[in-house]
């Protein structure tokens, strides 16, 4: 049930709830959905600032970037139901042993616990045809590795990643689960450790105040550290005086180091084209051995992407096939036709891999245009944080933040490190050799982090600790010095690996759906 705009009336007609959650993105939306299966007797309201539909319209209004730039700050988040998930393509990556049992990992969680997690959110998602990187390998066919160097990894593909739609029964018909929207939670009110009331903003400058057992903030990266912030310097919090707010902001390193000059295509497309096994879309990709990684200070993975000189027609056709329910229109439908024809060749290759081979047929036909892509994991120092922007308050009752994000420079060594190894590997297998971007490989390790840009997975700023001294929150997420309040997501994070952050972030947030009820 969707409420827009409440009155005092209204909320106090709602009466005191069991949990409040402050953010009905992806990681609130799936929070409820847990949280309210487990226990479908509880009352469950989420405070959303933005709409109905999602936008990126408010962030600059919001935050700003300082430092090296950090263009997620600005375009790598939307606000409303559903959250980034609309922006997301829906990929999920599992975390690797070292980076939680590593000698300098900061997570006070221990793998095989997490590893259990994950299966449990892949249970939520409806996707129980999950394998092990092994399967994947042999549903693959086998690649050399004399070197013992790069071996192949795979992250799995969502069917719908918009999280609106995926929980849309939730958000229409579950009675226990209310969204309040276009209101802006500012404040919390605590006696002693124990919070009692939040209270908000409304869109039309109508202030509310809510009252609930627990709450739990989830409303993304940047948004929990702004209400967190904002707070320590407004009220009379638990994490008043922590020092660790807003510190060891990460993200992942992003860059293109070169281009692939594919020897063997037939070997390429064989080892490297996406697929459906078991019925969930794979991507292959290419990662140190765990033995490889344990000499490295930070992890990395390559993969390719690919260009075309249709590029822009493949655009809109997957944008008129996923509307065309929405957006029948007979231009619309002329144009569709128009750009099928132009890609008929590998269209008719695209339906016969999909019906009798399960894959996606990548559409590369322009010279260097299979493009080699390095993630790298950031390595997380204090001095890159999120901080106050100025002393002046926002009319939602928070402070504006900036992202002063830096990096420590290190990265480049592993970044160049799995560069040579993945070319070495992938002439050793006869499939090609990289053609690396000019002067690439004679960088020095700042100009080489300089070139490399962020890739809209913001994490930390209230990282999870062993002991109130370096952190924000104990490993069961909930706010150190505070009784009731958990922090869930990315935002905790001690350190964010090379993979993309959604999973781990769900993965903590079922764990915390359990523990919050101890």
């Amino acid at each position: 049930m969707i409420l827009s705009n409440p009155n005092q009336k209204k909320i106090e007609d709602l009466g005191p709830q069991d949990i409040i959650i402050v953010g009905a993105g992806t990681i609130g939306l799936y929070l409820a959905h847990v949280i309210n299966k487990k226990n479908p007797h509880i009352e469950i309201t989420i405070v959303e600032s933005g709409s109905e539909e999602p936008t990126q319209k408010f962030n600059s209004y919001l935050s700003e970037s300082k430092g090296k730039k950090h263009s997620g700050t600005l375009n790598g988040r939307a606000s409303g139901v559903g959250g980034t998930s609309h922006l997301w393509g829906g990929q999920l990556a599992e975390f690797e042993r070292l980076d939680f049992e590593g000698d300098s990992s900061g997570w006070p969680l221990d793998y095989e616990e997490m590893l259990s997690y994950y299966n449990k959110v892949y249970a939520q998602l409806g996707m129980r045809g999950i394998q092990s990187n092994e399967t994947y390998d042999k549903a693959y066919g086998k690649l050399t590795d004399v070197n013992k160097k790069i071996v192949r990894t795979y992250t799995r593909w969502l069917k719908e990643p918009n999280f609106y739609n995926f929980f849309k029964d939730d958000i229409r018909n579950n009675k226990k689960i209310k969204i309040i929207i276009n209101t802006t939670v500012n404040d919390i009110k605590f006696n002693g450790n124990k919070a009692i009331s939040i209270n908000c903003i409304t869109n039309n400058l109508v202030d509310i105040s809510l009252r609930a057992n627990r709450f739990i903030f989830a409303s993304g990266t940047m948004g929990i550290n702004q209400f967190f912030l904002s707070t320590q310097i407004t009220s009379n919090v638990p994490w008043k005086k922590n020092e660790n707010v807003g510190k060891y902001f990460q993200d992942h390193l992003g860059g293109v180091i070169g281009t692939l000059n594919i020897k063997n295509e037939k070997l390429f497309r064989k080892y490297f084209e996406n697929s459906w096994v078991k019925g969930i879309k794979v991507q292959p990709k290419l990662k140190f051995t765990s033995k490889n990684r344990s000499a490295q200070e930070t992890g990395a993975v390559a993969f390719f992407t690919y260009k075309s000189k249709y590029e822009n027609s493949i655009i809109r056709i997957k944008q008129s096939l996923k509307n065309i329910g929405k957006n029948f229109k007979v231009k619309n439908i002329i144009l569709l036709i128009r750009d099928l024809s132009l890609i008929r060749k590998d269209l008719i290759l695209m339906i016969y891999k999909f019906l009798f081979k399960k894959r996606v047929h990548a559409i590369f036909n322009l010279k260097n245009s299979v493009e080699v892509n390095i993630h790298s994991e950031q390595i997380p120092i204090e001095n890159s944080a999120i901080k106050i922007a100025n002393n002046n308050i926002l009319d939602n009752g928070l402070f504006k933040i900036q992202t002063c994000w830096s990096c420590n420079g290190n990265e480049a060594i592993s970044i160049k490190k799995i560069s040579k190894e993945v070319d070495s590997f992938l002439r050793i297998n006869g499939i090609g050799e990289v053609i690396f971007n000019d002067g690439y490989l004679e960088k020095s390790n700042t100009a080489l982090i300089n070139d490399f840009h962020d890739t809209n997975h913001q994490c930390g700023g209230l990282i999870i600790s062993e002991n109130q001294e370096n952190g924000v929150v104990d490993k069961n997420c909930k706010v150190w010095g505070a009784s009731n309040v958990w922090v869930a997501g990315s935002s905790v994070f001690p350190s964010s690996s090379y993979a993309n952050s959604t999973l781990t972030a769900l993965a903590l947030a079922e764990r915390l759906a359990e523990h919050c009820f101890e």
